[in-house]
C-alpha cells in the first residue's frame, strides 16, 4: 500500500515552547517528545492521528509506504521531516516531498502549487508497481488542498480518507456526483497539452485561435492572466486524470495493426525538406515503427519557427493525423496515415503518438 498524505503545519502550534529554529536539534527534540505521547493525544497533530486511525482500521500497516506532500515553506519542510522520522520509527517506509509554490502568502503561486500537487500525485500513481494499492489521506494541509485531494482521488479512482477533528476515526470520503467525458478529452487533448506545457517554452497567448475551439464546458478549466492562458488547477487534474485513463484503455481505442513492416512504410518529404531539419529523420522513424501507421508525408517546413512538438487530429480527414516536429527553432509538419478511417480512432492515435514522442 502507498498512502499519500497532504500535510499542514498545525502540529507546530502544540509545540510552540520548542521554538522556531526548525533545525536538526529542534527536529530530534520534537520526534522524541512525540514518541512519548499516547496515540490519542491531540498533540500528535492531524496527520499522525489520522495515520494511527488508518493503522487501527487495517487500511495501512508497518512496511507500507507513506509519502508526505508538504508546503513550500520552512515550516512545511520541517514538519515533513518530523512526520517521516516518526512514522519511520512506526515501521513504515517514508519520504517527504516539497510541492513547489504551495504556500499561503502569494495567491498566484498557490494556484500553481495546486497544479503541482496534482502532477505530483499523478506521478506517484503512474510510477507505482501494479501490485501496489494507492490511497490518499487528505486530513492535513490547506483547506483548498484538502478539498482538491478529494477530487484527485475521484479522477484517479483511488480512495480518499479524512479525519474530522471531532471524529474518533478517519473515514473514507464518498465519491462526488460528477463525471467527465472521455470523448471530449480525446477531441481536445492537443489543445490541453499546449495549455499544460506551453509552447516553445512560453505560455499560450489568450488570443490564440486554438482556445476558441474549446467548448464552453472546457473553457472553465483555463486560467487567463496578463494576456496569457494556462490550465487551472482543476484543468490540470482533468488533463492528468484522462491521460492516465487513456493509457489504461488505449489498446482498445487505437487503430488495428497495419501488417506492414516498418521498412516498407513510405516516408515522403516535401520539396527541399529532407535532411534540412536536424533530428527529423530519427523522429519520423519512431513514428513509422508504430504498428497502426501506414505511411508518412511531410507537408510543411519552416527553418525559423519555434514551437511545440505534438500530434493532433486532422480536422479534414479521419484516416490520418498531423504530427508536428518543433526543435532547434524549426518546425516540420507531417501527415501520418493510419490503418483505419475512423474519427475516434484518429483522435486516440493522436493522443498515443503524442505520448510516444514526448
Amino acid at each position: 500500500m502507498i498512502l499519500i498524505n497532504t500535510v499542514g503545519t498545525s502540529m507546530l502550534g502544540a509545540w510552540k515552547d520548542m521554538g522556531t529554529t526548525y533545525d536538526d536539534q529542534h527536529r530530534k527534540r520534537l520526534v522524541a517528545a512525540i514518541g512519548r505521547l499516547s496515540e490519542t493525544d491531540r498533540r500528535l497533530g492531524a496527520e499522525l492521528t489520522s495515520i494511527r486511525s488508518l493503522m487501527n482500521q487495517g487500511v495501512i500497516a508497518p512496511g507500507d509506504r507513506l509519502i508526505f506532500l508538504v508546503s513550500d515553506t520552512p515550516e512545511g519542510r520541517f514538519v515533513g521531516t518530523v512526520l517521516a522520522e516518526v512514522t519511520g520509527l512506526w515501521g513504515f517506509s517514508t519520504e517527504s516531498r516539497v510541492i513547489k509554490k504551495l504556500q499561503g502568502d502569494d495567491p498566484k503561486a498557490f494556484v500553481q502549487g495546486l497544479r503541482n500537487l496534482v502532477k505530483e500525485i499523478a506521478d506517484v500513481y503512474r510510477k507505482r508497481r501494479p501490485s501496489d494499492a494507492l490511497a490518499i489521506n487528505a486530513t492535513g494541509g490547506y483547506k483548498a488542498q484538502i478539498s482538491f485531494a478529494g477530487l484527485i482521488g475521484q479522477v484517479f479512482g483511488v480512495p480518499v480518507y479524512y479525519q474530522f477533528e471531532s471524529f474518533p476515526t478517519a473515514i473514507e470520503l464518498p465519491a462526488l456526483p460528477v463525471d467527465f467525458a472521455f470523448d471530449q478529452w480525446l477531441a481536445y487533448r492537443h489543445v490541453l497539452d499546449v495549455l499544460d506545457e506551453g509552447e516553445a517554452g512560453e505560455l499560450l497567448r489568450a488570443d490564440d485561435p486554438r482556445l476558441k475551439t474549446l467548448p464552453d464546458c472546457l473553457k472553465v478549466l483555463v486560467d487567463i492572466s496578463q494576456g496569457l492562458a494556462t490550465l487551472s488547477a482543476l484543468g490540470t487534474l482533468y488533463h492528468e486524470g484522462f491521460r492516465d485513463r487513456f493509457r489504461a484503455q488505449s489498446q482498445a481505442l487505437l487503430p488495428k495493426a497495419s501488417g506492414i513492416v516498418s521498412a516498407d512504410k513510405k516516408v515522403s518529404y516535401e520539396d527541399k525538406n529532407e535532411g534540412r531539419h536536424r533530428g527529423l529523420a530519427e523522429w519520423l522513424e519512431r513514428i513509422r515503427a508504430v504498428p497502426y501507421v501506414t505511411r508518412i508525408q511531410t507537408f510543411y517546413y519552416n527553418p525559423s519557427l519555434p514551437g511545440c512538438s505534438t500530434v493532433e487530429p486532422d480536422p479534414a480527414n479521419t484516416d490520418r493525423v498531423i504530427a508536428v516536429y518543433a526543435t532547434h527553432d524549426a518546425t516540420t509538419k507531417a501527415y501520418v496515415f493510419l490503418s483505419e478511417n475512423d474519427a475516434r480512432k484518429a483522435q486516440a492515435a493522436a493522443a498515443d503518438l503524442a505520448e510516444r514522442i514526448r
